[in-house]
């Protein structure tokens, strides 16, 4: 994704043909800052993909390689606790995260009273989870969790130390650094835990993983900072930041919670097996979906902190965004579905063929998770805590909704319902970036609609290519690729869609830089 690379370069119009009409007087504002960001942004693009791939590609290349040493019982375990390790982080982080990245004025007192007040949160969390594993290994009725919660309750408080520093670098658009601290730290997780997995940890070797990963960034965030904290704490400071910070804090508990609600009821009303197999087809597809969302919001978030008084060219970035993630997210998601009969046994075994209907749904779901993050920026930027929190409700209401509907009905309608939710929560993400961008349902409809269209003629191309082929999977699998980006890039061809010219030429500008 090389969008932010241009967002900010005041001497062109959009020319994707998504965007009519913009204002090229407004872009050539204040040119001499938004230069200078223009070019931060796109190294931090760069940073910011070269981070996501390296991240996603290593957890991929080793979840194949653990599926195949470790049982589906072992990631349905862990699965279950998902939710309170994330709910755990949400509440460490207190919302001051994304606070500290959209406060304009802000001073090393704000900074370090943030710091210490998070890691008095991040304390108390670890020892509420600690003596919270006795009923969390009840409520799931597995006696092994018991152990496990007590050694992982660790995490929230190595989280906390991570926050502040986390934040800086975004601020600063520092990926290169956040880049190099997660690959480390996942690099080093990934290694401890394949070298227990195949001494026969089982369980614990995915347990020790998830507490080496926080340790290691830690240790990456840290080693030679230009920061560090001083023994300054101001409640003024907390006072000030707390009206947005508490808001965002809301909504993301509510978020993570809701993130894995799936995770909990599948688990409480299924065997951990199953929730194994939902679990393995929901990471697979987040490898690419989630690489791609988190591309998007990483910079995509403080590029628009940096022009929140300038509306139109929010508006503007919002539709760039948009645009090319929908270019790169629909072919690939709906690709992977088109292809999962092959691909599931191909990297992971036969053994979980179970998980490849749960893949196929979760890709379309995946699909509008870089949009999510588009939609959710403009609202972070502007400091709109309120209407964040209010958005989040709403789309929890329809969660619950879905699962009260379908969950009568078995594993397959939950992760149908699951669907059709995601689709109603990006219509209410449009709705209300209508109302504050003047982004209208009309307008990203049609931004959208060349790469949906041209992502289903793929898939039916793809799939018929499967009932007519006769070769081995890997010969399938790679014969339905070519074909299946002969088919979208001629559709956009057909449809004069500009987009391919201009990513081109912003790979170039990138290359060139």
């Amino acid at each position: 994704m090389f969008f932010t690379l241009n967002l900010l370069l005041p001497s062109r119009v959009f020319t994707l043909g998504c965007v009519n009409g913009y204002d090229a007087e407004t872009l050539s504002k204040s040119n001499y800052y938004l230069m200078s960001l223009k070019k931060k942004a796109a190294k931090a693009t760069m940073w910011s993909m070269f981070e996501s791939f390296g991240v996603k590609g290593i957890t991929f290349a080793s979840g194949i390689f653990l599926a195949r040493i470790l049982d589906p019982e072992d990631f349905g375990l862990i699965a279950m606790l998902y939710v309170f390790i994330e709910l755990s982080h949400s509440l460490a982080n207190g919302g001051f995260q994304i606070a500290l990245v959209q406060k304009k004025d802000l001073s090393a007192l704000d900074v370090n009273s943030v710091f210490f007040f998070n890691l008095g949160v991040g304390a108390a969390l670890s020892f509420v989870l600690y003596f919270s594993a006795s009923a969390i290994a009840a409520f799931f009725e597995q006696p092994q969790l018991y152990d496990i919660v007590q050694v992982m309750a660790i995490i929230p408080v190595l989280s906390a130390l991570n926050i502040v520093q986390h934040a800086m670098a975004t601020k600063e658009l520092n990926m290169k650094k956040l880049a190099r601290s997660t690959i480390i730290s996942n690099l080093v997780s990934v290694g401890v835990c394949i070298y227990m997995a195949l001494e026969g940890y089982g369980v614990w070797s995915l347990v020790t993983q998830q507490i080496v990963a926080v340790l290691f960034l830690f240790l990456a965030l840290w080693y030679k900072s230009a920061w560090y904290p001083k023994a300054q704490f101001s409640f003024n400071s907390i006072k000030q930041m707390f009206d947005f910070s508490s808001k965002v804090l809301t909504a993301d508990f509510i978020g993570q919670l809701f993130k894995n609600i799936y995770y909990v009821v599948i688990g409480k009303l299924f065997s951990a097996e199953q929730l194994g197999f939902y679990a393995r087809g929901d990471n697979l597809q987040k490898f690419v979906s989630e690489t791609l969302a988190r591309t998007v919001g990483r910079v995509t978030f403080p590029v628009l902190a940096n022009v929140q008084d300038d509306m139109k060219r929010m508006k503007h970035i919002l539709q760039r965004s948009t645009c090319l993630a929908s270019f790169v997210a629909f072919p690939a998601m709906l690709g992977l579905a088109s292809i999962a009969e092959e691909l599931i046994p191909f990297l992971l075994s036969e053994k979980w063929a179970p998980s490849i209907p749960f893949f196929q749904l979760l890709c379309i779901y995946g699909a509008f998770n870089p949009l999510h993050l588009v939609n959710h920026s403009g609202l972070k930027a502007l400091g709109l805590g309120g209407l964040f929190l209010k958005l989040e409700i709403l789309k929890k209401l329809l969660i619950i909704i879905g699962l009260a509907v379908t969950f009568k009905f078995g594993l397959m309608a939950i992760v149908y319902g699951q669907v059709v939710v995601c689709a109603l929560t990006y219509l209410l993400n449009v709705y209300y970036n209508n109302k504050l961008f003047g982004y209208s349902i009309g307008e990203q409809f049609k931004d959208i609609s060349p790469f949906v269209f041209s992502a289903i003629i793929m898939a039916i191309c793809i799939t018929w290519v499967g009932t007519v082929l006769s070769a081995s999977v890997l010969t399938i699998m790679l014969a339905k690729m070519l074909i299946g980006i002969l088919v979208y890039v001629s559709c956009l061809v057909a449809l004069r869609n500009s987009i391919l010219r201009e990513s081109f030429d912003l790979i170039k500008s990138a290359v060139e830089k």
